[in-house]
């Protein structure tokens, strides 16, 4: 049984009407929202809002038409357990069913209050403090330099102001120090530095000791915080006159420039006293020094120097000078004269140059530009023109005025003989074989006998046989080797009247060097019966506007070598 109803928490799952009770945790067959796990479905006294405290116990049932019911469980009166007041140390006790819970007061805990809390198990001392447990409380016991309720206040020495003398003081842990002002130490400050144990004055200087410093009363000639300074006599520059000072210890001397003297250089030393100037010369006295007035003909600091007049070179043309006192004379070289040389003699005043020669004065000579024919140094030789050998191939020279003439040998003309003269000499007997028969129906070059034929060569003079004739257009080809561009003058006596190409002219082949086969690279000169010029530019150049052939007009036509890269000139006349 139970005293009241909200207090049951047995196992009845019955209804009073009989009627088995629903699980808590089940919807079947009527749905709510409580929530109370693990109470299968035993009678509860629970409200609607999940709430343990209805007078009865009660259940929803397994009925679908009955949604819920009072259990059947008797009740009885509750038993009071605060009536023996367990709760001990002034604890407060509340009745509970079938029990009681007890409220403790501060510093007390347990089921009836029974136990002292200790406040030190959470160690509140700081700082190294011992704790001691009280009821509902603590004590701490601090360490030297710490107070407060858990110690953790730094005790702060510095309160009582320890430090003397304007130290400032920093506060440590049991304890403090003193930063002392200069001229006090000890741990408070209290004590005056005596500055004067190191003896800090020098030279001799007496030391006063000072707070926070001292005073050196020095010796005469040093000066000073600590008498190391020599004092400087120099510094009002007592020396006069440039000179320079040096500092002694309580004094100085004086070094003079040149030309003064006295402690403090102030005497100007007279130079004059020695008589320095010679020759007559005046002195006159100056700072360190003297000057001297020579008279005419001397110079030179003490008018010892004879003055040279020489130095300013006034002999001109280059004469000689001579000095004199308060003077000089010049010695001219060969051509000039004069008080100074300046004065050129003129060598053509005699007119040296013979044979109208032109004279030209020069220093101490003269040239003459002599006439043509004459030369030598005043023109009296007549030149001899022959001397060079003027006159080439065996010619003989006679020498002229301004001139000379060659007598050429046979074979040779021009004046230095320098031109061969090919003789006109007859060829053989059958002239017309020379003829070169032209077909110009076939193209075919015919040769009436071919070991009859000759050739005129320019090297030898006469005509020689030709075997290998040369075919060019129409006509006779004469072939000529020469060494040198030369003039060639030659006449071929035409006999036969079987002339029968269609164009017939005769052609000169002339070249420097030997012929060989189809090689053709020599300047072609084709004229008529008569005198043919070439190739006085050596053949090697293109046609030039006109050449001659016996005073006639010539056709040119430039014809291209195979692999010569070269033009040539072909000049021709219709021989008919």
């Amino acid at each position: 049984m139970t005293s009241r109803g909200y207090e049951y928490d047995g196992t009845v799952s019955v209804t009073r009407a009989g009627v088995t009770c629903q699980r808590w945790d089940s919807d079947t067959p009527h749905q709510h929202n409580i929530e109370c796990t693990g109470k299968e479905n035993y009678c509860h006294n629970m409200n609607t809002d999940n709430v343990c405290n209805d007078e009865k116990p009660w259940c929803y049932t397994t009925d679908p038409n009955k949604v819920w019911d009072y259990c059947n469980i008797p009740m009885c009166a509750d038993v009071d357990e605060c009536v023996s007041s367990p709760c001990a140390n002034g604890g407060t006790c509340t009745d509970k069913l079938n029990g009681f819970t007890c409220n403790c007061v501060l510093g007390y805990d347990g089921l009836t209050c029974a136990n002292n809390v200790d406040e030190c198990v959470s160690s509140p001392c700081a700082n190294g403090g011992t704790c001691a447990d009280k009821i509902n409380g603590f004590t701490c016991t601090c360490l030297p330099g710490y107070d407060g309720l858990t110690c953790g206040n730094n005790v702060d020495e510095c309160v009582s102001s320890p430090c003397a003398n304007g130290g400032t003081c920093t506060d440590k842990v049991d304890g403090f120090t003193c930063s002392c002002v200069p001229g006090y130490d000890g741990l408070t400050c209290t004590q005056n530095v005596d500055e004067c144990v190191s003896s800090p004055c020098a030279n001799g200087g007496t030391c006063a000791d000072k707070v926070d410093g001292f005073t050196c009363s020095c010796v005469p000639g040093y000066d000073g915080l600590t008498c190391t300074q020599n004092v400087d006599e120099c510094v009002s520059s007592p020396c006069a006159n440039g000179g320079t000072c040096t500092d002694k210890v309580n004094g100085f001397t004086c070094k003079c420039i040149p030309g003064f003297d006295g402690l403090t250089c102030g005497n100007n030393v007279d130079e004059c006293v020695s008589s320095p100037c010679a020759n007559g010369g005046t002195c006159t006295d100056k700072v360190n020094g003297f000057t001297c007035k020579c008279i005419p003909g001397f110079d030179g600091l003490t008018c010892g120097n004879n003055l040279d007049e020489c130095v300013s070179s006034p002999c001109a043309n280059g004469g000689t000078c001579t000095d004199k006192v308060n003077g000089f004379t010049c010695k001219c070289i060969p051509g000039f004269d004069g008080l100074t040389c300046g004065n050129n003699v003129d060598e053509c005043v005699s007119s040296p140059c013979a044979n109208g020669g032109t004279c030209t004065d020069n220093v101490n000579g003269f040239t003459c530009k002599c006439v043509p024919g004459y030369d030598g140094l005043t023109c009296g030789n007549n030149v001899d023109e022959c001397v060079s050998s003027p006159c080439a191939n065996g010619g003989t020279c006679t020498d002229k005025l301004n001139g000379f003439t060659c007598k050429c040998v046979l074979g040779y003309d021009g004046l230095s003989c320098a031109n061969p003269i090919y003789p006109v000499l007859d060829p053989p007997a059958s002239v017309e074989r020379l003829m070169l028969l032209y077909d110009k129906n076939n193209a075919t070059c015919l040769i009436l006998d071919d070991t009859d034929m000759y050739v005129f060569s320019a090297t030898t003079g006469r005509w020689a046989p030709e075997p290998q004739w040369k075919c060019f257009q129409d006509g006779l080809v004469i072939k000529m080797n020469v060494p040198e561009a030369i003039k060639v003058s030659f006449s071929v006596a035409i006999t036969g009247r079987n002339i029968v190409c269609s164009q017939p002219h005769i052609e000169v082949l002339v070249r420097k060097t030997a012929w060989s086969q189809c090689e053709v690279d020599g300047r072609y000169l084709i004229c008529q019966l008569g005198t043919a010029t070439g190739p006085e530019n050596g053949g090697l150049t293109s046609c030039v506007a006109k050449c001659t052939c016996d005073g006639e007009d010539c056709q040119h036509v430039y014809v291209q070598i195979p692999n010569v890269q070269e033009q040539w000139e072909i000049c021709e006349i219709d021989i008919k």
